[in-house]
């Protein structure tokens, strides 16, 4: 709870168990009345077991909604599942987690970042967003920011050796325009 109010962005393995399965689950029903119920009525089992008990799942529940509120405003919380299928990777989860974060993260470096990390899909991802990233109203300012942010990047790919993220790059560099 305080890292999320804190503003940090957080990384949840959502099927871990315990309070971080549960918040997961929370998050997935905030906001739907019949899908609150089903977890309340599960969660409730889970933590209740004694009327001591009662005073901690009410402080839960109240942190559960301060967390789904901040989630909505800000979606500070980048969650996966671990399970035996999973192929989750979490390197993409934080680097997702700090690049997806503006308070973390400013628009000019999201794109060296990606590249640092090697992780191609990322780049793309944020390639995609690259234009909104730019200033807007100014066409030319715009244009002149996304061929600074491919060209930095373009030069950590080749300094760093990574053919892929290079030919990405480099096609988007010859036509920066169209981002």
């Amino acid at each position: 709870r305080e890292s999320v109010m804190g503003g940090c962005p957080v990384v949840l393995v959502s099927d871990s168990g315990g309070i971080a399965t549960c918040l997961a689950d929370f998050l997935k029903a905030a906001g739907k009345e019949s899908a609150l119920r089903s977890w309340t009525k599960k969660y409730e089992a889970e933590y209740v077991k004694k009327k001591d008990d009662r005073p901690k799942w009410d402080k839960i529940q109240r942190a559960m909604q301060e967390i789904a509120a901040v989630q909505e405003k800000e979606k500070k919380i980048s969650s996966f599942a671990l399970s035996e299928t999973s192929t989750a990777a979490l390197d993409l989860h934080v680097l997702n987690a700090v690049i997806n974060d503006d308070t973390q993260c400013r628009a000019g470096t999201r794109l060296q970042l990606a590249v640092q990390w090697n992780r191609k899909e990322v780049v793309q991802s944020v390639m995609l967003n690259l234009r909104t990233m730019a200033p807007a109203n100014d066409f030319a300012a715009a244009e002149h920011f996304m061929r600074v942010q491919v060209a930095h990047a373009l030069q950590v790919a080749i300094e760093r050796q990574q053919p892929e993220i290079i030919k990405l790059l480099f096609t988007a560099q010859e036509s920066a325009v169209g981002l």
